[in-house]
């Protein structure tokens, strides 16, 4: 056992402390979500993990961190050419720098779970007391850390990653983050809540009829709670915002052909004028050169947003190797559904494994968080032994 492969106890800590305590500061902030920067925090705190495995520990995915160089490049190298302005991409490929994280953590392990568990509790308990307090009191739905549309994913995915160390809880938390989605009114919480609906049956005694009969139970309700919901908000605007989204890429895809959809624009190409007016109404998040473009990031979904700029292979590569490196790390097959289906039902709405939200849950099964402190040892001795065996062949 080599204990160079473990991540650092105070990284363990640290992302704790993080979390929790910019929950704690959000909750008393009602009307809007909390005043810390929490994306860039985690964003540090993802960069920061990330040198130390380069640095101080041995990386066992040295193709695919090549490969991935290398089709970055296929995208760097026309981007320059094209004078593109840097910041607009690299806001729209983060998800290949945080599939290199993920390579990079490939047979290394977190340690104990247990601040993961008390993090779980302690963000889902906040967001629950700030929304309620939130909606009687001013009648809105203001996240705790970010906007609904993300931390509903991040919740989910954390249950995902804690579900098998619970015991008696297992279907409190279950019913606490339902709640929880029914107070935020989030669409895509609620497909998120689903998938982790579907998990938890999954992972249900056969003997225990009775929390299967609620589980079971639920996903048609929660169901009803996500068509009710995109009902409301329907009358509520005159049309969906995402579907605003959808017809512009449409409009900016009809005379695509196979080729373009399959490899994308060249990087990064910027939606047509029409469409940017289109879009006015989030000229936040026109181009960083303040020339009144704008690219695929304003479209939101991070399906159309990959698809436009890199093809439906991109969104492959992007799945396909989180699935890969999720499989080397021997994450169950069950977990890595239930991971990659929040990820994908965020990607419907809003920037999916863009955002460090999605890949967070994703990052730490890779670590092998889900597992006991004696597995994840167990886990440790055992890899290089299989390196050494697919060398042979």
């Amino acid at each position: 056992m080599d204990k160079r492969d473990a991540v650092p106890p105070f990284m363990n800590w640290v992302l704790s402390v993080m979390l929790i305590g910019a929950g704690v500061i959000s909750s008393f902030v009602l009307g809007r979500t909390g005043p810390l920067p929490v994306t860039e925090m985690l964003d540090v705190w993802i960069g920061l993990l990330a040198l130390y495995l380069l640095i101080k520990t041995r990386i066992h995915t040295t193709t695919t961190i090549l490969l991935l160089s290398a089709y970055m490049l296929t995208r760097i190298i026309p981007a320059i050419a094209t004078d593109a302005p840097l910041f607009d991409f690299a806001q729209a490929y983060r998800w290949i720098i945080y599939l290199v994280v993920l390579c990079l953590a490939v047979g290394k392990t977190w340690g104990t779970v247990k601040p993961l568990i008390v993090t779980t509790w302690a963000l889902m308990i906040l967001a629950i007391v700030k929304g309620i307090i939130t909606q009687l009191l001013l009648g809105l739905r203001p996240g705790l850390l970010l906007e609904n549309n993300f931390e509903i994913p991040l919740f989910a995915g954390l249950v995902v990653l804690v579900y098998g160390h619970l015991d008696k809880t297992r279907l409190l938390i279950v019913v606490t983050l339902g709640l929880l989605t029914v107070v935020s009114g989030s669409r895509s919480g609620v497909l998120a809540f689903v998938v982790l609906a579907m998990y938890a049956v999954s992972q249900t005694d056969r003997g225990n009829v009775f929390v299967r009969y609620l589980a079971l139970v639920a996903l048609p309700f929660a169901g009803l709670v996500a068509y009710s919901l995109f009902m409301d908000r329907a009358e509520g605007e005159v049309r969906l915002d995402r579907l605003n989204f959808l017809t512009v890429f449409l409009g900016e895809t009809t005379d695509w052909t196979i080729i373009e959809w399959l490899f994308g624009t060249v990087p990064i190409t910027p939606l047509s004028p029409g469409a940017c007016s289109a879009l006015s109404y989030y000229e936040n998040l026109f181009s960083s050169t303040g020339d009144g473009s704008c690219y695929s990031v304003i479209l939101h979904s991070f399906f159309m947003r990959v698809v436009f700029d890199a093809g439906i292979i991109g969104v492959l590569i992007s799945f396909g190797v989180m699935w890969f490196l999720m499989r080397r790390s021997k994450v169950p097959v069950s977990l890595i559904l239930a991971l990659l289906a929040i990820a994908a039902v965020n990607s419907l709405s809003v920037s999916g494994p863009n955002n460090p939200y999605v890949i967070l849950p994703i990052l730490l099964a890779v670590l092998g968080s889900f597992r006991s402190p004696d597995d994840q040892r167990l886990h440790r001795e055992l890899l290089p032994a299989a390196a050494r065996k697919r060398g042979a062949r």
